[in-house]
């Protein structure tokens, strides 16, 4: 068995820029959860470190 199983999955938000889905998963375990995805072409992440701590805005 994988590792984690894609049980459904389903767009929760999307425009011409970007699309977000939930997959319901089930975990080896047994244990099920979700798992949020967020589908972006073509971009850039730029993280500011200080100190060895990620700042988030």
């Amino acid at each position: 068995m994988a590792e984690i199983e894609t049980l459904s999955s389903k767009i929760v938000y999307q425009n011409r820029w970007m699309k977000v889905h939930e997959d319901k998963i089930k975990r080896a375990s047994g244990a099920e959860g979700i798992y949020g995805v967020v589908d972006k072409p073509d971009f850039v992440c730029i993280l500011p470190i200080e100190d060895g701590h990620i700042h988030l805005v």
